[in-house]
């Protein structure tokens, strides 16, 4: 069984329940602060369309959480809104968010692939920090803001899928090296095989523009 709590403002307060796959209900417009935290059983978070903010620490510490389904309303991921949640793997980002805030994701070890879609316009710092399997991820022309440290202690990144503007005005952010895939007037550096992988990165996930 499923029990929310929510306030009459639409603020998602608390949820009372030992089911591994939850799905937040359409009159949550706002998911309270640390709302789902150290809930160990959650093994699945799927967003109805409504829900227009994830708070600070919601899902933070949720030791089982492997997928997350945001829907297309959503406008802001709070402050480590999902640190600490080890099991996670791939995160998409729709178009709708805005903000991915500090840490959000923060220490969730075993991210691999982080696509963020057009329209997102800011990354905290250490948003991405301890994801040390991140080894994929895709930023869009439209995120202007970025925090320092973003990457901090992602030891197995290997390719970021930006435009070359993109890097060019957020050097300052990349970790050591520059073997990172460069979409854009860059991408003719890499090597035949290198290309290919970028390919078949942005196929799996929809991307290509053909």
């Amino acid at each position: 069984m499923q029990v929310y709590v929510i306030d009459k403002n639409g603020v998602l307060i608390k949820y009372i329940g030992d089911e591994c796959d939850i799905s937040i209900p359409e009159a949550a417009r706002y998911i309270g602060e640390g709302a789902f935290s150290y809930m160990k059983n959650i093994r699945s978070v799927k967003f109805s369309y409504g829900t227009e903010e994830i708070g600070d620490r919601a899902f933070a510490n949720c030791e089982s959480l492997e997928e997350i389904s945001f829907s297309n309303s959503i406008k802001r991921i709070g402050d480590y809104s999902f640190r600490n949640c080890p099991k996670l793997r791939i995160i998409k980002i729709p178009f709708s968010v805005k903000s991915v805030g500090t840490g959000a994701f923060m220490g969730c070890s075993s991210i691999e692939k982080v696509i963020i879609s057009e329209g997102l316009r800011q990354i905290g710092t250490f948003a991405f920090s301890g994801c040390r399997n991140l080894k994929d991820i895709f930023i869009p022309d439209s995120a202007k803001i970025i925090g320092e440290n973003i990457f901090d202690s992602c030891t197995s990144l290997r390719n970021i899928v930006a435009s070359s503007a993109w890097k060019q005005q957020n050097m300052k952010l990349l970790p050591p090296g520059d073997d990172y895939f460069i979409f854009g007037k860059m991408s003719d550096r890499f090597s035949a095989e290198k290309m290919k992988d970028l390919i078949d990165f942005l196929d799996e996930e929809d991307m290509l523009p053909f």
